[in-house]
């Protein structure tokens, strides 16, 4: 993390993973992990073991932000498909999505909720098997954690073609909304779930973390001005609450003139606004919001990037970006004799933020379940002040 003006605190001790030709920094875990690199196709939540990933705290909780996990399920990256692929990526997702429901509250954890920032799919609505894998993985989560999804540009039915130079812009979102949209299994019935708008593609949901209640809204890619108004109604129906903002495309893991992550333009939406726009009209004039969660933006391992601004309240707001999909270390690692193409997975890398009200901040934390290992440079591993007066910003 760059230039925040802020205590950052790292571990002392920095341990370089041998079998991961990266160069980040990787840390053993201080508990034992869950879940196991060779936790088998059928692996479910109800496997797990008595012993947790972080033992739940009275006045904590752990929130869980899933990036880009579009080279797991995609078509190339299987053996079933490609003989002379080494394996089948999609169970690296599957067993992310495990250890997070093991790991739930209602499972005996602290994860309180889980958000997924975009990118389900690789092409679109092309491959039916993709939707089909990315659904067979987030179902792990169903009934076991609240959780909140929002669409990836990947994820438009058209992307395929626009990629291909064959359309201008993002559309169509049947696929997506079939498997994770407002009407999907994943909200249905869900006392969690809030709402949507018209087109399901922005809802919203309320999680209790540690006694506390918080209002996730989760974003199309580039939402447009009517959506803003839709989110706008929403905040204003829950004054008290505070509010974390989810949406895929936002933040580059390059920095502005400022040395701050630097606002991604538009280039996906017809009618969408630019980062920029919805930062400066509607993030930073509602004083509840104080986290935007995104993901979208990677070049090999630099896979992470933040910036905090003050809100026209005085209040701090957090923007954390975190897109792991361009790792795929784990495939020259775990099959050395394999040369063929590597395909981008990611590694099991998932972005952790631990709420702590006693110390009163956000320990940011990074840790992969197919190394069972913390990342713990500065832009993997730091913490945030929550020390403001909750009740006075958090109130009409």
């Amino acid at each position: 993390m760059k230039n925040l003006n802020l205590s950052l605190i790292l571990f002392s001790a920095l341990i370089i993973f041998a079998g991961c030709n990266s160069s980040k920094n990787i840390s053993d875990s201080s508990s034992g992990a869950v879940t196991s690199p060779e936790a088998a196709k059928n692996l479910t939540p109800a496997a797990s073991k008595s012993e947790k990933f972080r033992q739940p705290g009275t006045n904590s909780f752990t929130l869980i932000a899933i990036p880009d996990t579009q080279g797991y399920v995609d078509f190339f990256a299987q053996t079933e498909h490609k003989k002379s692929f080494p394996c089948n990526q999609y169970l690296m997702n599957n067993r992310q999505m495990a250890f997070i429901a093991q790991n739930s509250v209602k499972n005996g954890g602290d994860f309180a909720c889980a958000i997924h920032l975009g990118d389900f799919v690789n092409e679109g609505s092309w491959f039916k098997y993709e939707w089909k894998k990315a659904d067979e993985a987030l179902s792990y989560l169903d009934g076991q954690i609240p959780l909140i999804s929002v669409i990836g540009n990947h994820d438009y039915d058209n992307h395929y073609k626009m990629i291909a130079g064959r359309a201008d812009w993002l559309k169509g979102s049947k696929m997506f909304n079939k498997y994770f949209g407002a009407n999907s299994k994943y909200y249905k019935d869900k006392e969690w779930y809030g709402g949507s708008s018209e087109n399901g593609l922005n809802n919203w949901i309320i999680f209790e973390g540690a006694g506390r209640q918080f209002l996730v809204i989760g974003f199309e890619v580039e939402p447009s001005a009517a959506t803003l108004a839709w989110a706008q109604s929403v905040i204003d129906s829950h004054p008290d609450l505070p509010v974390i903002v989810a949406t895929h495309s936002y933040l580059d893991v390059s920095d502005d003139e400022s040395g701050q992550g630097r606002f991604l333009g538009r280039h996906y939406r017809e009618d969408g606004l630019a980062p920029k726009e919805i930062h400066e009209n509607f993030i930073l004039k509602n004083k509840n919001i104080f986290m935007v969660l995104c993901a979208h933006a990677s070049s090999g391992d630099n896979s992470e990037n933040s910036r905090i601004d003050t809100n026209e309240a005085g209040y701090p707001v957090y923007t954390l970006l975190s897109d792991f999909q361009t790792r795929n270390h784990i495939i020259e690692d775990r099959y050395p004799e394999y040369k063929g193409k590597k395909r981008w997975c990611g590694d099991g890398w998932l972005r952790l933020m631990n709420f702590d009200f006693n110390s009163k901040q956000i320990h940011v934390e990074t840790w992969s379940t197919e190394y069972e290992k913390f990342e713990t440079d500065e832009d993997s591993d730091f913490y945030l002040p929550i020390s403001w007066d909750w009740e006075e910003r958090f109130s009409k």
